[in-house]
């Protein structure tokens, strides 16, 4: 195996260097906390859910255009739209490299925390957030390219390629490991002041509620939700939807798991993001406006027409997530023609989710507000979806979709249709909730292909049913390790 090409190649020896030998380093429960710590630390990178991975969904959904400064801005992206990718495009490579170091971070901590001798309820958590963060991150790694090399343990330099492991057998692999997480986590309401934000048991729940949905798998995922609503920690949606993006919602009772970041510890704009702690969305997807703009980004991940016209009248989700021409944000009036956003990213609309109302101008990439992974709305909208999938139960199923629904200020679907509508046509209706809801979170084109849309809702702008479901392997990883491509690749 190369580890450079995994992405890995400086990060397996944790402890501080020129002052402890890995073996004398995990020898206390301190040492075990860091450990785990570090395997959180790549969910912030730059081209994770720092900026750039969520891109990917967004714009393989058709609810966002690259955006950028022109087309020439990170023009890799634009294969994304029309799904014309190939083993060569660069950002897929810096997926691949930015996702990888998470899962080996989490082997090390599965392999040496065992052996220290400490608290046993902190072992346990220490271990179930490690099982946690290597499931998440297989997760995102099986959606994107499939087949994949299962390791659950710590390579070295010396250990050769494992082959990759069909698609079931990761999804088993994830699991399993999320299974063990329910049974060694805390409830989120357990934790510390000072421990918000790690991995909980709702946070492994919601996970594999979704990978059952994702599956069809809907008693599992039906039952799955039912153990959430249960939870100590009281789930529930947030009173408003905008609050989930702008820091006011951060680690909310809506929350399963986010990505934390703060501010003023974040090195300047143009170093190496490895030790990033501040959200760059906030600049990097943020509309484009001229120097003297409070609203001043770099306009990545630009909400297309299709998306806004998804939306139905009077809607509270679209003005939280989309910006049109004329709205009033940050103190300034946006005029994405005469502003440049339009010229440069060729959408009409800009982002709002994750830009931080209390910053402008460029610092804004030292923004503090938390990436969503997984929101207690879309439980509610899995259990809608297996109630109407597994039991052909539209009464109930209605119900819970209402739910979300009420909150984004819309009636109820009887009262909007005046009918109960049956099963296929509630199957649109919850389609479009789960695409408006989550719209822009980097989500939806994974779930939607899982389900077997893709050639429905995305054949209009190229895609291939057998081929784009996945996206193709980088070609040093292909070269390296001795694997064939994907299919079509």
């Amino acid at each position: 195996m190369s580890l450079i090409i995994l992405g890995c190649d400086d990060i397996l020896d944790l402890a501080p260097q020129d002052t402890l030998t890995e073996e004398a380093f995990y020898q206390t429960a301190e040492d075990a906390v860091i450990a785990v710590n570090a395997a959180y630390d790549p969910f912030q990178n730059l081209f994770y859910y720092g900026f750039a991975y969520p891109i990917l969904g967004n714009l393989a959904s058709g609810d966002a255009m690259k955006g950028g400064f022109g087309s020439g801005d990170q023009a890799a992206m634009l294969q994304f739209q029309d799904f014309s990718s190939d083993a060569s495009n660069g950002r897929l490579n810096d997926y691949w490299k930015a996702i990888w170091p998470g899962v080996l971070r989490a082997n090390v901590v599965l392999e040496k925390v065992p052996e220290i001798d400490m608290d046993e309820s902190l072992k346990n958590r220490v271990l179930g957030e490690a099982k946690f963060i290597r499931a998440l991150n297989y997760y995102n790694l099986t959606m994107t390219w499939g087949d994949l090399p299962i390791y659950d343990f710590v390579p070295t330099a010396t250990t050769e390629s494992l082959p990759r492991s069909p698609k079931s057998e990761v999804v088993a692999f994830i699991e399993q490991d999320l299974k063990d997480a329910i049974n060694l986590l805390p409830d989120a309401s357990d934790y510390a002041p000072a421990d918000v934000g790690r991995a909980s048991k709702g946070s492994a729940q919601g996970l594999l509620a979704r990978l059952y949905a994702n599956l069809g798998r809907w008693p599992e995922a039906s039952g799955i939700v039912d153990d959430i609503m249960k939870s100590p920690m009281g789930y529930d949606l947030a009173a408003d939807y905008a609050n989930n993006f702008n820091g006011e919602g951060d680690n909310n009772i809506e929350t399963l798991f986010e990505i934390q970041y703060n501010t003023g510890t974040s090195p300047d704009q143009w170093s190496d993001n490895g030790q990033w702690n501040g959200n760059q969305i906030a600049d990097t997807w943020g509309p484009i406006g001229t120097a003297e703009d409070a609203i001043f980004g770099w306009g990545f991940s630009a909400p297309t027409e299709e998306l806004v016209t998804s939306y139905e009248a009077g809607d509270l989700r679209l003005p939280a997530t989309v910006l049109q021409p004329g709205d009033e944000f940050l103190g300034d009036t946006f005029d994405p023609e005469n502003s440049g956003h339009f010229d440069n990213t060729g959408s009409m609309y800009g982002n709002v989710k994750y830009i931080n109302p209390g910053a402008s101008g460029p610092g804004t990439l030292d923004s503090p507000v938390n990436f969503k992974i997984i929101r207690f709305a879309e439980m509610l909208l899995i259990k809608a979806e297996a109630l109407n999938e597994g039991s052909n139960d539209q009464q109930n199923a209605v119900m819970y979709l209402d739910m979300v629904r009420e909150r984004a200020g819309l009636d109820g679907i009887e009262a909007t249709l005046g009918y109960l509508p049956g099963q296929a046509e509630l199957r649109e209706i919850i389609y479009n909730e789960m695409r408006i809801e989550l719209a822009l979170e980097g989500t939806t084109f994974f779930n939607f292909v899982s389900r077997g849309l893709g050639s429905n809702m995305y054949g209009d702008r190229g895609f291939q049913a057998g081929q784009d479901e996945l996206f193709p392997i980088p070609q040093g990883a292909l070269d390296i390790n001795g694997w064939s491509p994907n299919p079509g690749y």
